[in-house]
């Protein structure tokens, strides 16, 4: 990190009376001096640009007004989702309320798709016989169906869309803020070149209408939010949480998504608001929708939302069965050969592909194309940071028929015939032009904190970077694992410790986080943070995002890792095909590439066999605890949750399993070719020291029953372990006994109900450490 003079971050904190440790993350950001910090943090409403400094503003202002002196019949083309919806709806509204004759259009996703189409302006001519046609949000790219509406069917046409500019321009007004790059405005969405356009026919305070909108469809559609952009959205914020009237639809659907006004945040926006305006358009035709924002009929609203509400479950439970087949397919996909990811079914609908994509690209940090069809198939793209999909897209253009979009998000379709050629091309791409470095998480922070600069006040000072999102992401902060002692808390899924005073760390969905720093690793902890007010009491809380270990040498004594293997081993046994390896022939099982191999360990003196051997070391490139939330890496793993395997197409068994009912688990989830190292039992002296008499299992049953009718609860085997024995590792190993003998039933949430003490000869787990302990 560059160093900054100190004497610099002082003078900017005296100047706009924020903290020191603000105005270094500030200076960090790029606001460097009083007016860029102080127009960055104070968005007003003065500051927003001229529309007419846009290309073609003017011409299309004209025209449209002399559409409406005219009484002209007007049609508002606009798109299905949440920018495009949100952009017909401020147009249309707009140009009702000054007395135009104004209709809209939204495509149906699934017959015509998106864009203008020759079919979609016949349909428009015959049933509306427009004079003019303005489109929102699409159009750029339509050459050849602009030069249809104007010369076949007779109907004017002004473009109004943002986004990649075509080599060639449609023949007639445009209005695209990417012909303008030197604007504040350049990044705008559909809904904002609406929202300027609206400025430009009717002044400022005619548009400020349309401001809480225009922000919603701004946040919704993933632009940048800098210069123009953060200032729709702050102030479409900003106007939503005060007092000023706001439109009747979307202040009915924030309250009908459980949101609070007062506290909206664009991270709401974007988990519970869009969502329910996009829904529609995911499973079906949707130009009702453009209702929401143009009507204030209560009935129709309220009918309306709570039609978008049970379309929004249907549409989480569609991605939900996507992604789960999607998956399955993984099993079977060569992340070595293929740098993109291209899977598809005929099945599959359409209008939630781009999620689905999403949640891969998230998952494996590739490009991912998912398609679905007959002959031709429809696709949409997602891709990480530092892969650009229209780019990607453009080097398979020669075998695709349409495609378009941004350089994270994108669509395109391509006969079925095509679909290898095309997935060839972009891999060729790929291998071209991105090192294997691209294809992972980068630790990226602005500032690293220790416990006492967490406060109130600076969790205050952060808030002010909202509305965050692309372009502006959340500040994040590097924490040391080593001064934050996470422990579980609540079922046990979660880990949190208090911090200095006002502050606290969490880590949601992260319990083996809390179980690796018991074990003496040490990790970079990247964080977020905010203020958290529950039962009254604010505090300033880091929510842990991203974790990068540091050190993963665990120590040996440490009981986390003997209770995770002494879990692998409880699944029932089945056969397994495997192969049996000495040690000493680790590097057989290892491909010749940087990915698809994992070594997973239970112990640290067999993860050693892979990170002491300077072969292995050289093509092994990554560590984790639990689960590996990046590429599949050739990696070594500890102790992995149950899906941290996908992709893997060789998994080694560093520690020799007692059982093969892991082993088959492993191969029935995956499809990988498994290996297990032979006569590599861990945890050696816990074994040898373990005492598995009738009398020793008596009195651990007869103690876990004690401390459960004395109202004692624990969260997991190791809680129950502290907190009944703690002083006897191989309670552990009795505990499971008794789980696998019956004695022992265990719920949801950890849940235990003892019942009568069964023979304990009955579990497979004890007969096979008697066996293990004859050989010690």
């Amino acid at each position: 990190m560059i160093e900054i003079e100190k004497g610099k971050i002082k003078d900017l904190s005296q100047r706009i009376g924020v903290s020191e440790r603000f105005a270094e993350l500030l200076i960090r950001r790029g606001f460097d001096d009083v007016e860029s910090a102080n127009a960055f943090l104070y968005p007003s409403r003065d500051a927003l640009e001229d529309p007419f400094r846009l290309t073609g503003m003017r011409e299309a202002a004209d025209r449209i007004r002399a559409a409406i002196d005219g009484g002209e019949k007007i049609v508002v083309y606009g798109d299905y989702d949440c920018d495009g919806i949100t952009a017909t709806a401020i147009l249309v509204d707009y140009l009702s309320s000054v007395g135009a004759d104004v209709d809209y259009f939204i495509p149906n996703r699934f017959d015509t798709g998106y864009g203008l189409s020759t079919e979609t302006l016949e349909e428009i001519a015959e049933r509306i016989s427009p004079d003019l046609i303005v489109t929102v949000d699409c159009g750029v790219s339509s050459v050849s169906e602009a030069e249809y509406a104007i010369e076949v069917l007779g109907i004017d046409l002004v473009v109004t869309d943002h986004h990649i500019l075509p080599d060639v321009l449609p023949d007639t007004v445009v209005v695209n803020p990417r012909l303008d790059p030197t604007s504040a405005s350049t990044d705008l969405c559909g809904a904002g070149v609406a929202y300027k356009l609206v400025t430009a026919l009717g002044g400022e305070a005619a548009s400020w209408k349309y401001i809480e909108i225009a922000a919603i469809g701004t946040i919704a559609d993933v632009v940048p939010l800098t210069r123009e952009n953060r200032l729709i959205a702050s102030l479409g914020i900003k106007k939503i949480r005060s007092r000023e009237p706001i439109n009747k639809g979307l202040r009915m659907l924030i309250e009908a998504a459980g949101c609070r006004r007062e506290e909206l945040t664009a991270s709401d926006v974007g988990f519970y608001i869009s969502p329910r305006i996009n829904a529609l358009g995911r499973i079906e035709e949707c130009s009702e929708v453009v209702t929401l924002f143009t009507t204030e009929e209560y009935v129709v609203l309220q009918g309306l939302i709570e039609k978008l509400d049970r379309v929004n479950e249907l549409r989480k439970s569609l991605v939900e069965r996507e992604l789960a087949e999607a998956i399955e397919m993984m099993k079977d996909y060569d992340l070595i050969a293929h740098k993109v990811i291209m899977l598809c079914d005929p099945k599959w609908n359409a209008g939630v592909l781009g999620l689905v994509a999403g949640r891969l690209k998230d998952r494996f940090h590739r490009p991912v194309v998912l398609l679905t069809g007959e002959d031709e198939l429809r696709g949409s793209c997602r891709s990480p940071e530092g892969v650009d999909m229209v780019a990607t897209l453009k080097a398979a253009e020669s075998v695709l028929m349409k495609y378009g979009g941004h350089s994270r998000a994108a669509g395109l379709s391509v006969e079925r015939a095509n679909v290898i050629a095309a997935r060839d091309l972009m891999d060729a791409y790929l291998e071209r032009t991105c090192s294997n470095e691209v294809f992972s998480r980068s630790e990226s922070y602005d500032l690293d904190l220790s416990p006492e600069e967490v406060t109130l006040s600076f969790a205050d000072e952060v808030s002010l970077f909202e509305p965050t999102g692309a372009g502006n992401p959340a500040p994040k902060f590097r924490f040391d694992s080593a001064v934050a002692p996470l422990a579980p808390f609540g079922t046990g899924a979660h880990a949190k410790c208090r911090l200095w005073r006002e502050g606290e760390i969490v880590a949601f969905r992260q319990a083996p986080l809390a179980e690796a720093i018991a074990s003496g690793a040490t990790f970079d902890l990247v964080c977020n943070l905010s203020k958290n007010v529950f039962n009254n009491r604010a505090t300033a809380q880091m929510c842990v995002r991203e974790v990068f270990p540091r050190e993963l040498t665990l120590r040996a004594d440490d009981p986390s890792l003997f209770n995770r293997y002494l879990r692998s081993n409880l699944y029932k046994e089945e056969p397994c095909a495997s192969t049996a390896i000495e040690a000493s022939r680790l590097a057989d099982a290892l491909y010749d590439d940087d990915f698809c191999t994992q070594f997973i360990a239970f112990s640290n003196e067999n993860a050693d066999l892979v990170r002491r051997d300077p072969v292995l070391a050289s093509k092994v490139r990554k560590c984790a605890y639990g689960s590996n939330d990046d590429n599949p890496w050739n990696e070594v793993i500890f102790a992995p949750e149950d899906d941290a395997h996908l992709g893997y197409k060789r998994i080694v068994l560093l520690d020799t399993p007692l059982s093969t009912g892991y082993a088959a688990r492993l191969v029935k989830n995956t499809g990988a070719e498994l290996f297990v190292v032979k006569d590599r039992y861990p945890f050696a002296d816990f074994f040898r020291r373990a005492d598995l008499s009738a009398d020793a299992i008596g009195r651990t049953f007869e103690g876990i029953r004690r401390f459960l009718f004395a109202g004692g609860r624990a969260i997991s085997p190791l809680d129950l372990m502290r907190k009944v024995e703690p002083n006897d590792v191989a309670f552990l190993l009795r505990f499971y006994v008794l789980y696998e003998s019956g004695s022992i039933a265990i719920g949801q949430n950890f849940s235990l109900s003892p019942s009568t003490l069964r023979d304990h000869s009955a579990s497979t787990l004890y007969l096979r450490t008697l066996a293990l302990k004859k050989r010690l």
